[in-house]
């Protein structure tokens, strides 16, 4: 897939990515900041999740939630965060486009002065919240944890999860968190793409009104961290599950480097092998269950179905 773009970059460092698409009357818009939690540090991790949280909960000029105007707009919008990128995406009718811009613009630049103790210990007990509800309270949920834990060295980027250790949450304050954002969260260290229906020249004039003015923070290194597994690990884990699950993982080469696409698609290959030898047992099961149901119902049009 060939993708038409223009990319410039902004006098702060922001790179602005821009996609000209007259199909529908909306706009993508998506702030990717180049912070994960790679970024974080044993002792001191789930910074970067819970950024996720938090600026959404308003900033210096517009001091409550973001998700109200945007979608009273006509917008979808969210976020997400893994372990090297944190994104915030809108999809805004066009005339919209200048709103989802602003706001933007002015959580990158103004969040701090609205970040209460009261907002930052709110979102902590909701992450550790979804954390009990997505990990340690779900079937099967502290398999992803003791993978990573396995596949990498506990000072590698990857050995935690993204959304971090209770413990690192519960002991984490305000200025630790303060200390992140000024280092991470800013246009030298982030993406805007701009996608839909816009013209590129004024798009790029919008995000230059918007964003340029905000200072460019401290140069942020890229990570290298190498791993490799030197012998095979094996681990069994026990929980309160009705039925045994088999994890089998691998560390692959790095994302678009040599082979990573080879493996993306042998993975998609398996699962799909997955998928049909389901279907024929569910087939087979079903075919079974209608040789066992009365004739009446039979007759009024049940018939096995085998995939």
């Amino acid at each position: 897939m060939n993708i038409a773009f223009s990319k410039q970059k902004l006098a702060n460092g922001l790179d602005v990515l821009l996609h000209e698409d007259h199909t529908c009357p909306i706009v993508a818009v998506n702030v990717w900041y180049h912070v994960g939690s790679k970024n974080e540090r044993p002792g001191h991790t789930g910074f970067a999740h819970l950024f996720e949280h938090l600026m959404f909960e308003g900033s210096q000029h517009y001091d409550r939630g973001y998700f109200q105007p945007l979608q009273g707009a006509g917008a979808s919008l969210n976020g997400s965060t893994n372990a090297d990128r944190t994104n915030y995406w809108e999809v805004v009718p066009s005339g919209a486009l200048e709103l989802a811009l602003w706001m933007e613009s002015d959580r990158m630049g103004f969040l701090l002065p609205a970040l209460t103790d009261a907002k930052f210990a709110n979102q902590r007990d909701v992450v550790l919240n979804e954390r009990r509800q997505n990990y340690e309270n779900r079937p099967y949920g502290l398999a992803s944890m003791a993978l990573l834990a396995a596949l990498f060295p506990p000072d590698h980027p990857y050995h935690w999860t993204t959304i971090g250790e209770i413990a690192d949450l519960e002991a984490v304050q305000l200025h630790e968190v303060h200390a992140f954002f000024r280092r991470y969260y800013h246009p030298a260290n982030a993406s805007l793409a701009l996608a839909g229906d816009i013209d590129p020249e004024a798009a790029l004039a919008l995000a230059r009104a918007y964003f340029e003015e905000i200072p460019a923070g401290p140069q942020v290194d890229p990570v290298h961290a190498p791993a490799a597994l030197d012998r095979e690990t094996r681990l069994l884990l026990e929980d309160r599950v009705e039925l045994p699950r088999l994890y089998v993982s691998w560390i692959t080469p790095a994302m678009f480097a040599d082979g990573d696409a080879e493996l993306d698609l042998a993975a998609v290959q398996a699962a799909r092998l997955r998928r049909a030898d389901r279907h024929r047992r569910l087939g087979v099961a079903e075919l079974a269950r209608d040789r066992r149901l009365p004739a009446a119902r039979r007759d009024r049009g049940a018939r096995p179905h085998a995939g």
